[in-house]
């Protein structure tokens, strides 16, 4: 299985009803000694699903996030691609699949591959840390 196929899966693992959700929902989970985790849909249709990931906590009365990613989730290959990631308390923001000035989507593959990285190595935590097991509050 390649890491955008194990992505997918998980992510699918954690948020179960990820694809019978609507553009503009939103899920936030809670597991014992984590940053609650949040979910927005971005975007969906039976081809694809894009969403936000993040954790999620406040500082001096904003919202911070550690990390957020843009997700990008092909529902006819079962695979996921990271399309940013961002953590506010680094000041750390990268686009890995972007539109440019002339609407034409980009992708930079040696930052979407490390982000992906890390993204295979989040979602398989997030399951570990009990998070899919979880019922939306």
């Amino acid at each position: 299985m390649t890491i955008p196929e194990k992505i997918y899966s998980r992510i699918l693992k954690v948020f179960p009803t990820l694809l019978s959700m609507e553009e503009g929902d939103a899920m936030k989970l809670k597991a014992e000694g984590f940053m609650p985790l949040s979910l927005d849909v971005l975007e969906q249709s039976s081809k694809k699903t894009v969403i936000y990931l993040a954790h999620n906590s406040v500082q001096n009365g904003d919202l911070m996030a550690d990390p957020l990613m843009k997700i990008m989730l092909n529902n006819e290959a079962k695979t996921a691609q990271s399309m940013l990631y961002q953590n506010d308390y680094a000041g750390f923001y990268q686009e890995a699949i972007f539109y440019d000035d002339d609407d034409k989507l980009k992708c930079i593959p040696s930052l979407m591959r490390e982000q992906n990285e890390f993204l295979d190595m989040w979602t398989n935590n997030l399951i570990e840390q009990g998070f899919a097991r979880k019922e939306p509050s």
